[in-house]
């Protein structure tokens, strides 16, 4: 790190999958969090800006009734994996760092791999609907909103914040 002395750092270093964060939580805090410790403990050293990958999920699935949804709605995680992205958030910003983050959606595009059963619903349902095979939607919480977001707007959603140069959190 000290030898490239970035001007940024995009962190996007996660364990992403619910099922394994809820059964190894100890794993999950070790590959979520501790990476984005180390890594905003070196930026803040060096003054180096860091742009952290978050989820929209960190605000909880309830109490949002109809979009947009706001930045400033108190976090509700639900899940371990949410806790430990809140957790890495809120050190990010007690650091005095520069910093942006970005509360990504259902994040789809192409070559995304639905290899494992509930990743990529964008892509499977597509590849179902299709083939002329029957969708299935897990509604575990009334009323929920769920949105999703094209990878090409992630990556637009990136380049904007890293251009701004001012602490920001957006939901994308």
């Amino acid at each position: 790190f000290d030898r490239v002395n970035p001007e940024a750092l995009i962190h996007l270093v996660a364990q992403t999958d619910l099922y394994e964060a809820e059964a190894h939580p100890e794993h999950d805090f070790d590959v979520n969090v501790l990476p984005a410790v180390y890594a905003c403990e070196n930026c803040a050293r060096l003054g180096t800006r860091v742009v952290f990958a978050s989820t929209v999920t960190v605000q909880g699935l309830t109490n949002r009734s109809s979009p947009p949804f706001p930045e400033a709605v108190l976090c509700k995680p639900v899940s371990v994996y949410d806790t430990h992205k809140l957790m890495s958030e809120e050190f990010i910003q007690s650091k005095g760092v520069t910093h942006s983050i970005l509360r990504l959606a259902n994040v789809y595009g192409p070559s995304q791999g639905a290899s494992k059963a509930g990743r990529g619903v964008v892509n499977q349902f597509v590849r179902k609907g299709l083939a002329g095979e029957t969708l299935q939607v897990y509604d575990s919480v009334k009323d929920c909103v769920r949105d999703f977001v094209f990878i090409e707007d992630v990556c637009e959603a990136f380049l904007r914040v890293l251009a701004s140069k001012r602490n920001s959190v957006y939901n994308v």
